[in-house]
């Protein structure tokens, strides 16, 4: 398993008993998705890397650093498409395995052509989304929307489909 460790620059590797094998060196890694071929996808603040098991760079996605605003979380679907949160600019970027940006169609005013989302508290809207899964048997994606104080639940496309939680204490309270 791998982890990210911003503040000493760098990407973990463990092995399936917990033991240290390797650390790469990488500028303010945050969220890290591992493909099936054993790819990094490191968000890093304005960039997202894509790096080879072995810890060498391979490329940028989108046009590389000032893509992002803040690149955080990354997930990747049953397709091979990564979902990137950018916190910071309130939407989720999307994709293709390698590294193109994916029209998305769902784009909002003053955001990029390949992501979904925009700032707000509606459905389908985040303020300060920070953390993205991918559920494989609902096929949809899990948005840990910070801000607002609850999950939202959307399809590959970006449409909405639920929201749990709020904000506060007890069951579902974040």
């Amino acid at each position: 398993f791998y982890l990210t460790d911003p503040k000493a620059g760098g990407v973990l590797k463990f092995d399936r008993y917990g033991l240290h094998n390797s650390t790469f060196s990488l500028k303010n890694p945050q969220g890290i998705a591992i493909t099936e071929s054993g790819d990094m996808i490191v968000g890093q603040g304005d960039a997202v890397t894509v790096m080879s098991a072995s810890g060498t760079v391979k490329f940028k996605l989108g046009k590389g650093a000032g893509q992002f605003k803040m690149a955080n979380s990354i997930a990747l679907d049953a397709a091979g498409y990564i979902y990137v949160v950018d916190s910071l600019d309130d939407c989720i970027q999307v994709f293709n395995s390698f590294g193109a940006t994916v029209n998305t169609g769902n784009a909002a005013s003053g955001k990029p052509a390949n992501s979904f989302g925009s700032s707000g508290s509606g459905n389908g809207q985040f303020s300060m989304p920070t953390g993205i899964a991918f559920e494989k048997a609902s096929g949809q994606l899990a948005v840990a929307d910070t801000l607002n104080g609850r999950i939202q639940f959307l399809d590959t496309a970006g449409a909405w489909k639920r929201s749990i939680g709020r904000f506060g204490g007890g069951q579902l309270g974040f």
